[in-house]
């Protein structure tokens, strides 16, 4: 009965409607704030649910996997966040995404969790295609069903750790995942970070105390990669995050982007022009470095998934240009 109805909830990735949740309650009653999030947390996990489901057949039936490539790519279209900045008042970030092939296995998101807290994650599921897409989608949606339900007390280690034993599950370890999730407090300038195997991020820093150029500083941080163990921990690691200071986060297809016959790009070419583009505006960098990856490919695939996720935190002031998803 649609007058009985509470709330309907779509499943889906953005764009791609999986299925419809519908929740229903006593006539004349109300759902206070804490179920709301509740619901919104269930449709998360609910969405990866069926993502799951759907992996689960393409590990069992390898010969049918031509059959869920669009769907895959549709999926993977949909659950990535839109390319154009995002500027809110204390920071700006923006992150590009280009697969090598029709759909790959590279995430990468952000969300505001209130209190002056935002999460930022990039994520790279081994192999390329349809399974790899299904296992982002899966991780997208256990993200998002942690976010809604920790809201500004997520924690970037406990996070990988849930992640972990979905992975575990899904991936069969079959597949697995390398992950980096970042937690900044805008208004305390900080950062808490955990790592699961991925590329170290890197802090571009700009020039102090008469150095002659910015520079650029790994954040160090060690994990295994998720699905590896079902029991694995994450160490959080804590950095200040002064304004006008970049983070730079970026999947393996950066640094390893090349063709047959010629050397990979490689992490000091990459280190070089993040230095030499500390001057541009911060959302500009992700652009800049896709360019120089296609020119060092010299028109031909770029061999892996590419991910660049950049952050900067910025004067607090009106906004503009807001980006409606967080």
């Amino acid at each position: 009965d649609a007058a009985h109805c509470d709330v309907v909830l779509p499943l889906r990735h953005r764009g791609l409607l999986l299925g419809v949740l519908i929740v229903a309650r006593p006539p004349g009653t109300a759902a206070d704030p804490a179920t709301t999030r509740l619901l919104r947390a269930l449709r998360a996990y609910t969405t990866a649910a069926v993502a799951r489901t759907l992996l689960d057949a393409e590990v069992t039936q390898q010969g049918k996997l031509s059959r869920t490539v669009d769907l895959a790519t549709a999926m993977q279209e949909a659950m990535m966040p839109m390319e154009k900045p995002v500027r809110r008042p204390g920071f700006e970030l923006r992150g590009l995404f280009r697969p090598v092939a029709e759909c790959g296995g590279d995430l990468w998101m952000w969300r505001d969790l209130g209190d002056g807290k935002v999460l930022l994650l990039t994520a790279d599921a081994t192999g390329h295609g349809a399974a790899p897409a299904l296992l982002a989608a899966v991780a997208k949606g256990t993200v998002d069903a942690l976010c809604q339900l920790w809201g500004a007390e997520a924690d970037p280690g406990e996070l990988l750790a849930q992640l972990n034993r979905v992975v575990y599950r899904t991936g069969k370890r079959r597949y697995m995942m390398t992950a980096f999730a970042v937690v900044i407090d805008v208004p305390r300038q900080t950062m808490r970070f955990a790592n699961a195997g991925q590329n170290f991020p890197v802090m571009v820093k700009q020039p102090r105390d008469g150095q002659p150029g910015a520079t650029v500083e790994a954040l160090i941080a060690r994990g295994d990669a998720l699905g590896a163990s079902p029991r694995a921990r994450f160490d959080n690691h804590d950095r200040p995050l002064p304004p006008g200071d970049r983070l730079v986060m970026y999947t393996d297809g950066v640094v390893d982007c090349g063709t047959p016959g010629r050397d990979p790009y490689g992490d000091k070419r990459m280190r070089a022009l993040l230095a030499g583009t500390a001057g541009e505006r911060g959302t500009k960098v992700p652009e800049l470095l896709l360019a120089e990856l296609e020119a060092h490919a010299g028109g031909q695939p770029m061999g892996d998934d590419v991910t660049v996720l950049v952050f900067e935190l910025t004067d607090p002031g009106p906004a503009a240009g807001q980006e409606g998803e967080a």
